[in-house]
């Protein structure tokens, strides 16, 4: 009897403590319908809802424990209901399994719009309070890695968020290398080049926001693949700040299905953004063509938002910048010390030569052997080491460290990533018109302010051609895709340019007249510049092209091969000129 009286007893209290909560939920989800507080546009951001059409609305994310109503992707009012009961639950055993702990950005805004804070359970949330105290958040930046034509992924550039710690208690300064880096990308499930473009292109990988040590991303964007770093400093007020952690905690329980083009790492770092102020319209100035160029001239152009913009140069710009100070015995002298990597025998003392030298010499090991550097593996790790050692040694001035960051770089000036271009000229055919639609990106030819100095990467791009004599318009030439990296030759660097182009175009040929044809396009070679801003370059590269149409010849294959000799002048960063020469041979074809 005693048990059964006392097990009442715990029934009836805790009917007692849940009674009260049940009423000032029904009681807050009133005052909620009274205001239609799901059509807040603050409620659709956190919820990451977009309109499909005027009477569909869906989530963009993709995970279920992102909800906690089974209808909540589709329905901002019965997530937002839910999340009222949820908030208000107090029956929870574990309280990092709470929603006000899963969720602590909706909790700050409905504690704003409802004062639901005044009633809500006391939940400790300790797994929630240690990532705030790990990340230290005391400001944050959107950090642009510039472009690496070298993956396919990176081509157009990156955007991350760091969230930055505060001056150090010993020096009184920032060191970004102790801030952490907010990632957002493809966790992809292939190393096959075909696969990954399919996937990334209908939304095959999931994406997810990933907290990392920023000197990870340094070590891997600035280091490993040398790219420049762009720093955008966001001005925001503490609770702007608290609701952006906030929302990165909640956001790590979730996924997204990435889409290449559009839903990328640019795309929801802005949608990260507007979820922390309603009044930050960034998606909507996007193109349907997602690039981080574009996403940076979003918030840039938000009039207070970036503060301050600051650069870190890449491996291979410092090195660079260090061999501009050597004369050209000291090159030679850097050279040989690698080659040789006998100190005794070059008699390296404490001049201020010689210091320069090692200077170079440690940028020259970490850019020559970035892998084994990076990794702390190797014959070429402890040669660095050594290198260190022997400068250590010495007091004397060396290189010149500071890069001033070159602003006509900075990707908030780029051009705009389309293009629409007309040409009129008079060939065999008799008086021609030729009209070019580019949906992206940027070829050589473009202004170079904000773009890659010396590479292109142009995808969809019409060429048609309209002849006044025959009165005949066509597709002259489609262009799926077109990358190309020159890479001019200097003392510390051979490495070869390369071109490739997918697509199809017309060949005149004997056997065929305005075929147009599937074809692919590929070069490798060497370039030479000239001029301290690459005021000019020439290169030399060695083409090949395979088409293929049944009406060429019995294999229905063309071959033609030969190098081509380029020269590209820049008069300034906006006037370009071009002179080129090809010179080809066909072993399945005579043209």
């Amino acid at each position: 009897m005693k048990m059964y009286l006392m097990g009442l007893s715990i029934i009836l209290s805790s009917l007692l403590t849940f009674t009260p909560l049940l009423a000032a939920s029904e009681s807050y989800i009133d005052k909620a319908i009274k205001l239609k507080l799901w059509e807040d546009k603050h409620w659709g951001r956190l919820l990451h809802y977009k309109e499909n059409s005027i009477l569909s609305t869906t989530s963009q994310a993709d995970g279920e424990s992102f909800f906690l109503s089974k209808n909540g992707k589709e329905s901002k009012k019965a997530e937002l209901f839910a999340t009222i009961r949820g908030v208000l639950n107090s029956s929870l055993a574990d309280d990092n399994t709470h929603p006000i702990c899963r969720f602590p950005a909706r909790f700050l805004w409905l504690s704003k719009k409802l004062k639901i804070n005044n009633v809500a359970p006391s939940v400790k949330c300790s797994d929630y309070k240690r990532f705030v105290a790990t990340h230290d958040a005391q400001s944050a930046s959107v950090v642009f890695s510039s472009y690496h034509l070298d993956s396919p992924a990176s081509a157009y550039g990156h955007t991350l968020l760091r969230l930055n710690k505060g001056n150090h208690p010993l020096t009184g300064k920032h060191h970004e290398l102790l801030d952490y880096g907010i990632n957002y990308a493809a966790n992809t499930t292939t190393d096959n080049a075909f696969v990954y473009s399919i996937l990334g292109l209908i939304g095959g990988f999931k994406g997810t926001f990933a907290s990392v040590p920023y000197f990870y991303k340094i070590r891997e964007y600035n280091d490993f693949e040398s790219r420049d770093l762009w720093s955008y400093n966001l001005k925001m007020n503490p609770d702007e700040l608290n609701m952006l952690v906030a929302h990165i905690w909640e956001l790590g329980s979730t996924y997204f299905d990435y889409f290449y083009f559009n839903e990328n790492c640019s795309y929801h770092i802005l949608s990260l953004l507007e979820a922390v102020n309603p009044n930050w319209n960034l998606l909507e100035t996007l193109p349907f063509w997602v690039v981080p160029s574009e996403s940076i001239k979003s918030f840039y152009n938000v009039e207070g938002l970036v503060e301050s913009i600051d650069f870190r140069p890449s491996l291979r710009r410092r090195l660079r910048s260090a061999s501009s100070q050597l004369s050209a015995d000291e090159l030679a002298r850097v050279l040989r010390l690698d080659g040789e990597r006998n100190f005794d025998a070059l008699k390296v003392d404490a001049s201020e030569s010689n210091t320069k030298i090692l200077d170079a010499l440690i940028d020259y090991v970490d850019y020559r052997y970035v892998h084994h550097v990076l990794t702390e593996k190797g014959k070429h790790y402890l040669w660095k080491n050594k290198v260190l050692q022997k400068r250590s040694l010495f007091r004397g001035k060396g290189i010149d460290q500071n890069i001033p960051a070159p602003m006509q770089n900075a990707p908030h000036l780029s051009h705009s990533q389309h293009r629409l271009t007309t040409e009129v000229g008079n060939n065999e055919d008799g008086k021609f018109q030729t009209m070019s639609l580019r949906l992206s990106y940027h070829d050589l030819l473009d202004p170079r302010i904000g773009m890659p100095q010396l590479s292109q990467i142009e995808m969809v791009r019409f060429n048609f051609r309209y002849r006044y004599d025959k009165k005949e318009f066509l597709l002259d030439e489609f262009t799926a895709i077109e990358v190309e990296s020159l890479n001019p030759w200097d003392s510390f660097s051979k490495k070869m340019s390369f071109r490739a182009k997918i697509g199809a175009k017309n060949y005149n040929l004997d056997s065929c007249k305005d075929c147009f044809s599937p074809s692919v396009e590929l070069s490798s070679g060497a370039t030479f510049k000239f001029g301290n801003r690459i005021s000019v370059i020439s290169s030399v590269l060695f083409d090949t092209q395979i088409a293929y149409n049944t009406k060429f010849n019995r294999t229905g294959l063309y071959l033609a091969i030969g190098p081509t000799v380029r020269s590209i002048f820049w008069w300034g960063d906006s006037v370009v000129t071009e002179a080129r020469g090809s010179v080809y041979q066909s072993p399945t074809q005579k043209n």
